[in-house]
């Protein structure tokens, strides 16, 4: 997550959104309310509709879509409010990593403004921060996953890949452990070689 980021206001003007963009090298400029909470989004797209449609001089374009409509209306914007695409995605500081994805995969922004307890913007998060999950050391996957087990299993972590082994008395715990081990942050896949003494699911279903 980038947690050093450039916000503009409502009434920001076109040319501080410019400069806010090249500036800091971004793509995407959170707007923010008067007590630091996003209100939307201004991407550079939406800055250079201003030139593909000469300031909305241009007529309304019959073709292409509603996106492309949607850009020729941004085109005679003058400030980020009238710019801004609203409102913003959010997220929560502390989201599970399978909530950020959902999130970003249901957004329409390739960005997230994520936001503290009190809504307010604290960091951006894109599929580039989500994805740096991954590749989480196996030492710390693989304590984190021991520390879910239940007793008489074993974990080792190898690429990413959590393999569990030993005997457990039910099924069920069994399967409850592969399921745990799977949401482990980092976790790449779970190699099941797990043993149990009895079968309560099949039993319970007879």
């Amino acid at each position: 997550m980038a947690r050093q980021v450039v916000s503009v206001g409502h009434d920001a003007s076109f040319r501080d959104l410019v400069t806010a963009l090249l500036e800091h090298g971004v793509s995407t400029v959170p707007v923010v309310d008067p007590a630091g909470r996003p209100i939307g989004l201004v991407t550079a797209a939406d800055v250079a509709a201003k030139s593909e449609f000469h300031g909305g001089a241009d007529r309304l374009p019959m073709f292409g879509g509603p996106r492309r409509r949607s850009r020729w209306r941004k085109a005679g914007a003058r400030t980020a409010g009238e710019l801004m695409t609203a409102p913003a995605p959010t997220i929560a500081a502390d989201a599970p990593l399978h909530v950020a994805l959902r999130r970003l995969a249901d957004a329409k922004s390739a960005q997230l403004c994520v936001v503290d307890q009190e809504a307010r913007l604290v960091g951006l998060m894109s599929h580039r921060d989500v994805l740096s999950a991954l590749l989480r050391p196996d030492a710390d996957i693989q304590a984190e996953a021991a520390a879910g087990a239940p007793a008489g299993i074993a974990v080792r972590v190898a690429d990413g890949v959590v393999t569990l082994t030993g005997t457990v008395g039910l099924r069920s715990v069994a399967e409850q452990a592969v399921r745990r081990a799977q949401c482990v942050r980092g976790a790449v896949a779970v190699t099941d070689e797990l043993d149990f003494g009895f079968d309560d699911l099949t039993a319970h279903a007879l």
